[in-house]
């Protein structure tokens, strides 16, 4: 995986320090003042120096149209307006000023779809039937793979201008998404503000942790020093619960440890414990490695957090799952963790009480880092096969310019500014956030997971009940899931 730290010279309540283990720094990015609230605009952000992309200082494209097609759910991967946000005016001047320097013209169709959305069978019936109707798609990971098979997608190893080794490519994670050595189909990095929101990111309550616990910055310090576990968690959800309307169950009018699902929460977990699904071969080929000593610990110590601690409340559907659900609970201060995505922050902002940032817990101490998982609907980019071979190397100019764009100050401007000022309360928080990004990781299984017989989210089926053992489970999916993946090899060599 690529790591980029990103830093700022302002001030939240202290300096902000970054975590000294969280990559090499690949630039200095714009410092950003504290935040004042919605009317601040990038004109408020002192530009320092950036890293260029190394793209020929000559390219001129005739003012060739660029055609983008991207889901509604999140637009700020590839468009915005400007607004007086940061976030969206910087992706505004990103657009303007990528446009300008390669004489390009970006043409966008929105296609009205929601986090989980398909992609449009418009768009892949026009790129099979040999239409050039698109020149980037930017769509959901899960639903993007799915249609690898149907062969829609551009190789882009070849790309003239691509450098993926660049510090704002996630090479670590396209590389999981590949089959053999040689081919890139998907891409992936700061491009992809998605991605970042997508986050593991688990949220916490500083004035309960602190009426019960003690100081909330001694406990970040057992955090940076690799001591928050999954037993460490359900330990604390036990300690603080109560049960405030005396119904002697435990639900959502208590005082809670902990809310989560059995549905995408799970997953977040398993890879939180840095559980491997795949590994590869030296062709490159993924194989399965679910199948562990490690995966069955990890199913027992989550069999415990949902169903045997005391002050943990599982929701079982995605439905009920939502910001509707737990964010308001939260910002009640009768919620201790809660364990989400990053982008939920944003619902914190107008939060009372104190708040801190934590990634999800590792399996033990024993392991060697945390890890933060990419949900299955952050955006990547992919390109339709029915793109020339000259009209790919403009593009590939100007998509590893829009990255590096993004890397220099509309990552820092969300990264920093919109993360670290308005939702964070505290610069050891800030310190975690960049342990979180530099530390994100999928994997083959999980990535491709409808096309292996849902092995990816077998996690999912096992922390849904608590009577479902891994053995049992794993023997009725990884055979036809083997076969899925064999038969996915070879179409994808073909």
């Amino acid at each position: 995986m690529k790591k980029a730290v990103y830093t700022t010279a302002a001030a939240l309540l202290a300096c902000v320090t970054l975590f000294a283990a969280c990559g090499e720094s690949g630039s200095t990015a714009p410092s950003a003042p504290a935040a004042t609230g919605p009317s601040e605009t990038a004109a408020d952000v002192t530009e320092t120096t950036t890293t260029q992309d190394g793209l020929p200082s000559d390219l001129d494209f005739g003012g060739q149209k660029i055609r983008f097609a991207y889901r509604s759910y999140d637009p700020s991967d590839i468009t915005a307006e400007q607004t007086g946000e940061l976030v969206d005016d910087a992706i505004f001047e990103r657009n303007s000023k990528v446009q300008e320097r390669f004489n390009v013209n970006f043409e966008y169709q929105e296609f009205n779809a929601g986090v989980a959305a398909e992609l449009p069978p418009q768009i892949s019936s026009a790129v099979l039937a040999g239409s050039d109707d698109y020149d980037v798609i930017a769509w959901c990971q899960y639903s993007t793979l799915s249609q690898l098979p149907k062969g829609i997608y551009r190789d882009l190893s070849g790309a003239k201008y691509l450098d993926l080794s660049n510090p704002w490519w996630n090479q670590e994670y396209m590389e999981y998404l590949q089959i053999g050595n040689n081919h890139t189909y998907f891409l992936m990095g700061d491009i992809c503000l998605c991605a970042l929101k997508n986050l593991s990111t688990c949220f916490f309550d500083k004035q309960i942790y602190e009426n019960f616990f003690g100081s909330p910055d001694d406990f970040y310090r057992d955090v940076l020093d690799g001591k928050w576990t999954v037993d460490v968690m359900r330990a604390d959800c036990e300690a603080v619960y109560s049960d405030l309307n005396g119904n002697s169950k435990v639900d959502k009018e208590d005082l809670l440890g902990c809310m989560t699902s059995t549905i995408a929460n799970t997953e977040h977990f398993a890879f939180g414990c840095d559980i491997r699904f795949s590994e590869r071969d030296d062709k490159g080929h993924p194989y399965i490695v679910l199948d562990s000593e490690r995966t069955v610990q990890l199913v027992d110590k989550l069999k415990q957090l949902y169903y045997e601690t005391n002050g943990l409340l599982r929701v079982t559907d995605d439905k009920n799952w939502t910001e509707d659900s737990h964010c308001p609970k939260f910002k009640e201060d009768t919620l201790l963790f809660m364990p989400i995505w990053m982008q939920h922050g944003d619902r914190l902002r107008d939060m009372e009480s104190d708040f801190g940032v934590l990634p999800y817990p590792k399996l033990d101490e024993s392991q060697s880092r945390y890890r933060a998982l990419y949900h299955d609907t952050s955006t990547i980019i992919s390109m339709p096969q029915t793109l020339s071979d000259e009209k790919l190397d403009m593009i590939s100019a100007v998509i590893e310019a829009m990255c590096c764009e993004n890397m220099n100050t509309v990552i820092p401007y969300y990264y920093e500014v919109s993360l670290k000022t308005k939702y964070v309360r505290d610069d050891i928080s800030a310190q975690v956030i960049d342990l979180i990004h530099d530390n994100g990781t999928t994997d083959f299984i999980y990535a491709y997971n409808y096309a292996v017989n849902s092995l990816g989210t077998i996690m999912r089926t096992l922390l849904g009940s608590q009577k479902k053992d891994f053995a049992s489970t794993y023997a009725k999916l990884a055979p036809k899931a083997e076969t899925l993946l064999a038969d996915l090899i070879a179409i994808y060599e073909d």
